[in-house]
């Protein structure tokens, strides 16, 4: 039994954080409300929703244990992810997790809002250093906004509050 536990925390340590190809196990770590700190094996990988790419040799086990994986909030709430049964999810998984239910939600759920505001500046930014000749923009709308208005965006999405004008 030791060996096993061994031999998956060495495989968890193998993690990816680049796109992986068809060979690897995609693990989508996500939470409720998004934007809690993913940590791995004492490793930060940013931000949930956050994309992990373990190892093919995962798909030889029955089960993939997820519990050295926690959401961190930033109220300083926490939660262990499960495991994932690779007979069930054999071409990868999207694991979300529910915020406990402890003081400081609303907190969390600023914060999320403040973690989506950067990623579309993020976007934004790197859809201005491309060449005007790749960059598509594209009308939207903002949900729950009955005046109609239109936003133009500099990328072919409309960022998170919004959706796209038919």
């Amino acid at each position: 039994m030791m060996r096993s536990g061994a031999r998956l925390a060495g495989l968890i340590v193998t993690v990816l954080a680049s796109v992986g190809c068809a060979t690897k196990y995609p693990v989508t770590f996500d939470s409720y409300p998004q934007g809690a700190t993913l940590i791995c094996n004492g490793t930060n990988w940013g931000y949930t929703p956050k994309t992990l790419y373990y190892d093919s040799e995962v798909k030889q086990q029955n089960y993939l244990s997820l519990r050295s994986c926690s959401a961190n909030w930033s109220s300083g709430a926490r939660e262990l992810y499960g495991s994932v049964s690779m007979q069930e999810f054999p071409d990868g998984v999207r694991q979300t997790l529910q915020r406990p239910d402890v003081p400081g939600f609303q907190q969390d759920a600023e914060f999320s809002l403040k973690v989506q505001q950067l990623n579309v500046q993020k976007r934004q930014a790197q859809s201005a250093q491309q060449p005007v000749y790749s960059q598509q923009s594209v009308s939207c709308k903002k949900s729950f906004d009955i005046s109609g208005q239109l936003y133009q965006f500099a990328q072919a999405y409309c960022p998170p509050g919004y959706y796209k004008a038919l």
